[in-house]
């Protein structure tokens, strides 16, 4: 769940008149921070979030249901609940999938997106980025059956709807909170739990009182959170939930102990925060199993995604060029913080010294938050690949990938992240457009502003092209692994067969002697 109080801990002052941020400029940065995902780990987080379960219920009477036993995941900071959630469900339906696991397995560890596009600019962290998209992937090579469901005839499924289409994704159309509530109940009669989209600003935990103090909705962000719901009681008219999103971010931060990740909401409070969300629904079902090219599969895909193949990111995007991927998104992004780039950038967003004042410092931003996503979910990522991947030899992709993470750190910060009141200086990224910013507000003269900070920009570019080159090497260093696994599979089976051969040959010459 992703939802910021307050962006800047200052004002500033525009000819005598002290000018507080407005709420659309805080929208833009919680659109760019709220999770229809799941997604984060500060730094002195070692372990997954604690593997705990939802109290046992023996189904009492028709109209009522529930599934025990669970595991809990808690997605550990702010910005990876649809992928705790989907963790949840993943382990129910019986794959080895942690959150951890899940960042390698999914690939979104090992992906990441830049888009600009006019006035348009974004770094979008593999967990951010089409989330849907992983879905088929995390299915074929898990065997299992994954299936989302949607009103595409209300709130984001108006646009969603057609989006999954153009991705090539498929999905079934339901009839609004009806819909949504007769999936509840036959999907978790069949046994299996339900990954939904909700407005955070309806459900009951204190962690979520700010949005509701605030007014601030999924409406004004376009965004919303993802919890799982694991029971229903038409009695009670109540739901069940594990929250993956409590004690992820604000003044209480930290692994939600008290039991509060599992409540209970009435219908109506789940009909108003399903409603804008588009009454989205993921269900994990059980399959067929992993299949036999399991590992060549999963390895190929992440070199794939690594080297921002388009293919691999989705249908139709070949020729997208205002959309770079991989390794590409951070030599894209480092192609753009030229002086000549971000003046361009700020003349398609306006004209106006307060809007591009603010347009500066939330790029920053927002690229500051989606590359700390991408570092915590890359770093994780690196730990869990070599015992998902335990048959192939992964030393020279580990010590290839590992060179991304000190220039990674360099422009992380997780307060960005979990403190409502950061202050928007925490790395060199932010203290630079915050910089540029503040100079080009008091001299009103933009290009010397950014000249002044260009050694700045300079090292941010050279952090951006020093991960891009270790990912493009990790992967050449994946690929040489399994294929080199296939290589040694086929002098195996080839050996074999001269062997088998020379016995025959030789049986045959005692039989005719």
């Amino acid at each position: 769940m992703e939802i910021r109080q307050r962006l800047f801990s200052s004002s500033f002052c525009q000819e005598g008149v002290v000018i507080e941020l407005n709420k659309n400029y805080i929208a833009i940065i919680i659109a760019a921070a709220l999770c229809v995902t799941a997604m984060g780990l500060p730094s002195s987080i070692s372990e997954p979030g604690l593997a705990v379960s939802s109290p046992g219920y023996t189904p009492a009477s028709e109209g009522y249901g529930h599934i025990s036993g669970v595991p809990y995941q808690w997605q550990e900071i702010n910005g990876f609940c649809q992928w705790s959630a989907l963790s949840m469900a993943l382990r129910h339906a019986g794959a080895p999938l942690d959150l951890h696991n899940l960042f390698s397995a999914s690939g979104i560890g090992f992906s990441a997106g830049y888009i600009r596009y006019e006035d348009l600019a974004v770094f979008l962290s593999g967990a951010m980025l089409r989330q849907m998209e992983p879905l088929p992937t995390i299915a074929s090579l898990y065997g299992l059956n994954i299936d989302i469901y949607m009103d595409d005839d209300i709130g984001i499924g108006i646009a969603y709807g057609p989006a999954m289409v153009a991705w090539g994704l498929n999905y079934t159309d339901i009839e609004g909170w009806t819909g949504a509530l007769d999936l509840i109940r036959t999907t978790v009669d069949d046994g299996y739990p339900l990954a939904i989209w909700t407005d955070p600003y309806y459900l009951p935990p204190s962690d979520y009182d700010f949005a509701r103090t605030m007014g601030i909705q999924s409406a004004d962000t376009g965004s919303g959170h993802t919890v799982l719901c694991v029971g229903y009681n038409d009695t009670a008219s109540e739901v069940m939930i594990m929250d993956p999103g409590v004690g992820a971010f604000g003044e209480n931060f930290g692994f939600p102990d008290d039991g509060r990740w599992l409540y209970s909401v009435n219908y109506s409070t789940l009909q108003n925060a399903m409603k804008y969300m588009g009454y989205g629904s993921v269900v994990v079902k059980t399959g067929s199993g992993p299949p036999d090219d399991f590992a060549s599969s999963l390895a190929s895909y992440v070199c794939e995604r690594l080297r921002g193949d388009r293919s691999s990111y989705g249908e139709g995007l070949e020729d997208v060029f205002f959309a770079n991927f991989g390794a590409d998104a951070f030599r894209g992004l480092s192609y753009d913080l030229t002086k000549e780039s971000i003046v361009a950038y700020l003349d398609d967003v306006s004209s106006n010294k307060v809007d591009r004042f603010y347009t500066l410092i939330t790029t920053g931003l927002q690229i500051e938050m989606g590359i700390t996503l991408q570092y915590l979910s890359y770093r994780e990522s690196l730990e869990t690949l070599p015992h998902i991947l335990a048959e192939l030899d992964l030393e020279a992709f580990s010590e290839c990938a590992n060179q991304a993470l000190p220039h990674l750190v360099i422009l992380s910060e997780n307060a960005s992240l979990i403190d409502a009141y950061y202050p928007v200086n925490g790395t060199i990224l932010t203290q630079t457009f915050t910089n540029i910013a503040d100079l080009y507000y008091e001299t009103d003269d933009l290009e010397a502003a950014i000249d002044y900070y260009e050694q700045d920009l300079e090292d941010v570019r050279s952090h951006l092209t020093e991960i891009a080159d270790a990912w493009v090497a990790a992967a050449d260093a994946l690929e040489a692994a399994f294929q080199g696994a296939d290589i040694t599979v086929q002098l195996t089976i080839a050996s074999g067969l001269v062997i088998m051969i020379a016995v025959v040959v030789v049986l045959y010459r005692r039989r005719s002697a």
